[in-house]
């Protein structure tokens, strides 16, 4: 099965149409990027800029277009890399655009290259906001500009060009076109590296932003040893910037290293991921150092991941140290009041049950287990979404059944009695993904009731699986042997 593929939003991240090509800002491949890369100027700042343009303008409309073009686009960018804020950035660009066209009628040798810019950029927040077709044709504009000027100033322009593939490559992934988009991705990367053996300290980093995101593409498409290398291209060219320049480029080396590891953690390789993992937590580390408040997500995000690469390679100690710090890191995080937080600690929490579900003693497996209850219950009460649901009936037949081994049998009965509530009514939205996790709590019920001599509430659900076993199995035969084992079960019971 073809993994799927991140589509990266993608700005300009110098947000700067003062400084013409070739010093044009990097497009960025992800968001680790856009997320060490401070926005020159803050939304409101640059709000305030604008309101003050608005109102020269109204004396001296002509004069005020440019300037007021410039910070619209500006405008665009920054509030593109705020949460949820793509609506507003592509109102900010459409309006800049208007602009563009009505200067560049004018005076296109000074304003076609900022029309292209903004075309890219507003082709970005299309695809941000999902509005396709839109991105299509905002792109394709740019694109046609674009090659017109670097046929004209090749040395100018083909940086701005690559630039505009790559957009039109995270376009065609949003699109699921993987042809196009392996070919877009690489004809950019091919550009980058050509301007890269003349220039290298202006474009080495774009080629490796760019050669990452085409691993990831050679990764959808499951040309491993093509993704292999050239996510190992990507690492080694920023610890090659990183020596001469430590700043920024040291900053991105524990992310170039995460997508290395993910890269072999998804093609079934824990222990080579596990190493990289260590190094960028040491990275992460260094950075939430001198900026607490931007990296310790990070240093917790890893410290999770290593503890799940520990368990997969049966180092449950190391794993279990791992998942304790980042619970503890979470908890930091929580404190400071972001809500975005709470999936990550309950997730460090359910990791750590895990690791004692096996232990004589199910004391301590069930203590992290209810600590996650209470905030998935939480989660569920305030956004009322599937996956919570999902995940809190898990954690309600795993207390069932660490109740049980507990002889703890009043509680494990209310914990699996909850947990096929809840299964029930997942198995009504989406019976093929939630039907088996339901069988698995009637199996225990069952099970349970058994053990306690209630046959009838034991029959009861072993008739159920049966039943809504029965209506699938034409289609889905792996369910004959449930539905053999109940009735083997049934007939124990008379």
């Amino acid at each position: 099965m073809k993994k799927p593929f991140h589509i990266p939003l993608i700005f300009a991240l110098a947000l700067s149409l003062d400084t013409l090509y070739p010093q044009h800002s990097w497009a960025a491949d992800n968001t680790e990027v856009a997320r060490k890369t401070p926005v020159t100027g803050k939304v409101d700042a640059i709000q305030a800029e604008l309101a003050t343009l608005r109102q020269l303008a109204k004396t001296d409309p002509e004069k005020s277009q440019a300037e007021l073009a410039r910070v619209l686009n500006n405008l665009g960018v920054a509030q593109g890399f705020q949460r949820n804020a793509a609506r507003d950035a592509s109102i900010s660009f459409e309006e800049a655009l208007g602009l563009y066209r009505k200067l560049s009628e004018k005076n296109p040798d000074e304003y076609t290259n900022k029309l292209a810019i903004t075309l890219d950029h507003l082709s970005s927040s299309y695809l941000a906001e999902g509005r396709l077709k839109e991105a299509r044709t905002a792109n394709d504009e740019a694109y046609r500009i674009f090659s017109q000027l670097a046929n004209k100033q090749p040395d100018v322009y083909q940086g701005a060009l690559a630039n505009t593939l790559n957009t039109k490559g995270n376009l065609r992934a949003g699109e699921k076109l993987p042809k196009e988009t392996g070919e877009a991705y690489t004809e950019a990367a091919t550009i980058y590296r050509q301007l890269a053996q003349t220039r290298p300290d202006q474009y080495l980093p774009y080629l490796a932003l760019q050669l990452s995101s085409l691993a990831g593409w050679y990764h959808t498409e499951n040309r491993t040893v093509e993704a292999q290398a050239t996510y190992e291209e990507s690492l080694s060219i920023y610890r090659q910037l990183a020596k001469k320049t430590p700043k920024p480029f040291r900053d991105f080396i524990p992310d170039s290293l995460i997508n290395l590891g993910k890269f072999y953690l998804a093609t079934n390789r824990p222990q080579l991921a596990k190493p990289l993992y260590e190094e960028a937590l040491l990275n992460y580390r260094q950075q939430a150092q001198e900026n607490p408040a931007g990296n310790q997500r990070h240093v917790a995000d890893t410290l999770l991941i290593l503890g799940t690469i520990c368990t997969q390679v049966n180092r449950k100690n190391e794993a279990e140290k791992y998942y304790e710090e980042a619970l503890v890191t979470y908890r930091n995080l929580k404190d400071k009041g972001d809500d975005n937080y709470l999936l990550y600690l309950v997730n460090a929490l359910g990791n750590l049950a895990s690791l004692h579900l096996t232990d004589p003693n199910p004391q301590v497996a069930l203590a992290y287990y209810e600590d996650a209850l209470k905030i998935y219950q939480q989660l569920e009460k305030e956004k009322n979404r599937q996956p919570y649901q999902a995940a809190m009936a898990t954690v309600l037949n795993d207390m069932g059944t660490l109740y049980g081994k507990s002889q703890k049998l009043t509680e494990a009965r209310a914990a699996f009695e909850n947990a096929r509530n809840i299964r029930r009514k997942l198995v009504a939205v989406n019976p093929d993904v939630f039907m088996p996790h339901l069988v698995t709590t009637l199996s225990n019920l069952a099970y349970l009731n058994t053990l306690e001599k209630n046959r009838e509430q034991a029959r009861a659900a072993y008739n159920e699986i049966v039943s809504i076993l029965s209506n699938v199995v034409a289609r889905s035969p792996r369910y004959q042997a449930d539905i053999d084992g109940a009735k083997r079960a049934l007939k124990e019971l008379e």
